[in-house]
C-alpha cells in the first residue's frame, strides 16, 4: 500500500509540477545535446513574497567556474539562448527571474558548478531572489 501511495504521489507531482515544462526541456535537449536539463518554476518559499523563478539546471562540457573571456562568452550564449527558448515554450511573463545552474561533472572528482540568476525584465544579475546586484 505504501509503494502504491508513493508511486501515485510521484505520478501526481510529475504531472502537476513538471509536465508544463516538458516542451521547454525538450527544446533545450534539441539545442544543447547531452545537457540533461531539468526545468521547473515557482517561488522558493510559498509562504513569503519571493519572486517567481524559472529554474533550469543543465550539464555543460566546459568548466563553468573558469574566469576567462571564452567561458564568460559561452555562458552568456547559453543564457541568451535559454531565455529565447523559454520565451517560446513557456509564458515568460509569469516569471520574474531566470535561474540557470550550470554544472560539469568531472569523472571521479568534484562537480564544477555555477549559478546565474537574472531579472527577466532588466536582464541584470541578481545575487538572490529579489535582490539585484
Amino acid at each position: 500500500v505504501m509503494g502504491l501511495t508513493a508511486t501515485g504521489l510521484l505520478f501526481l507531482y510529475w504531472n502537476l509540477h513538471l509536465m508544463p515544462f516538458m516542451p521547454l526541456q525538450e527544446a533545450i535537449v534539441a539545442e544543447f545535446r547531452d545537457s540533461a536539463p531539468r526545468v521547473d518554476g515557482g517561488r522558493t518559499r510559498l509562504h513569503r513574497e519571493t519572486p517567481m523563478l524559472l529554474r533550469i539546471v543543465l550539464r555543460v562540457d566546459f568548466d563553468p567556474t573558469a574566469k576567462n573571456p571564452e567561458t564568460e562568452a559561452r555562458l552568456e550564449h547559453y543564457m541568451e539562448r535559454l531565455k529565447a527558448l523559454s520565451a517560446s515554450h513557456t509564458k515568460l511573463d509569469d516569471y520574474e527571474q531566470l535561474h540557470v545552474h550550470f554544472y560539469q561533472p568531472v569523472r571521479e572528482k568534484v562537480i564544477l558548478e555555477r549559478s546565474i540568476l537574472r531579472d527577466l525584465k532588466t536582464w541584470q544579475d541578481v545575487d538572490s531572489p529579489g535582490h539585484t546586484l
